[in-house]
């Protein structure tokens, strides 16, 4: 028994420190060089878009913590092996087991739970750009099919509609990440969960109404890009329409966008259908 101790202790954790080191090294040298691009598109389409040195920041931040977390077990367990090494120390490897018994039991479920939230975090990442990835591809497919006028309305209300099927998506994951949290199951957190959710939406009311105002749009009026319309004191040619605005070319050349709550509220006047078209 002794002698496994003796290989654990002088053998095995050096190898293991000395991998772990020069692992997390290597690891930060290949982040610097490489250029992000799976990472970065798979946080876009999840609604981030950080920049590349701050996405590189924060993976070496993740990459140093996970080999701080190795490097303080190994330190742990060798404190352990070499108590058990020597007959003399063994009492006082048994009193400092007893010592950390309870805290250590603390700290490996605070980590199983942080090691359980990243890989959810994770699976559900890919999962969501897995189901973007496939939304993007049956889009391009619908509209690669369709030349006409009533098929360029189409591919507007679809990327609409595509857009608040995508937003649903990320909106029911992170809710669902958030809420698998083991604090979040606490009846105080619902509450507090409730209220900020509560002051977002009033503090983001015009942008949630022109969502809500979005999603109806294509259902009450056929216009797509290429109409020249006039909504209230707005008059221009449609260049695209959004989920939370239009945009318009004004006579002056300019570029205006239309809330799509003004487009419900006060009315849209189509003045002529394809004037793009009928101009070239």
């Amino acid at each position: 028994m002794e002698v496994l101790y003796i290989l654990f202790t002088l053998v095995f954790l050096p190898i293991l420190y000395i991998v772990v080191f020069f692992g997390s090294k290597r690891l930060r040298e290949n982040i610097d060089k490489n250029k992000l691009r799976g990472i970065s598109n798979l946080l876009g389409r999840l609604g981030y878009k950080p920049t590349r040195d701050d996405l590189r920041k924060r993976l070496k931040g993740f990459v140093r913590i996970i080999s701080y977390i190795f490097y303080i077990v190994i330190i742990y367990l060798g404190i352990i092996g070499v108590s058990q090494i020597f007959p003399s120390t063994r009492q006082y490897g048994r009193r400092f087991l007893e010592l950390l018994s309870e805290p250590l039991d603390v700290a490996l479920e605070v980590i199983y739970q942080v090691v359980v939230l990243v890989l959810k975090f994770i699976v559900l990442g890919v999962l969501a750009y897995i189901i973007m990835w496939i939304l993007d591809r049956v889009l391009t497919l619908i509209i690669a099919r369709g030349y006409s006028r009533r098929a360029r309305v189409r591919r507007a209300t679809l990327k609409t509609i595509f857009k608040v099927v995508k937003i649903t998506i990320v909106v029911i994951i992170a809710i669902y990440f958030v809420l698998s949290i083991p604090i979040t199951r606490s009846p105080y957190f619902y509450w507090a969960f409730l209220s900020i959710v509560g002051l977002l939406i009033i503090v983001m009311l015009p942008k949630v109404i022109d969502v809500i105002a979005g999603v109806i749009v294509p259902f009450i009026y056929d216009i797509g890009p290429g109409d020249l319309i006039e909504v209230g004191d707005h008059f221009g040619l449609i260049i695209d329409r959004g989920l939370v605005s239009v945009l318009i070319e004004t006579r002056g050349g300019g570029r205006d966008q239309i809330p799509t709550r003004s487009l419900v509220w006060r009315g849209v006047r189509v003045v002529c259908q394809d004037y793009e078209k009928l101009n070239l």
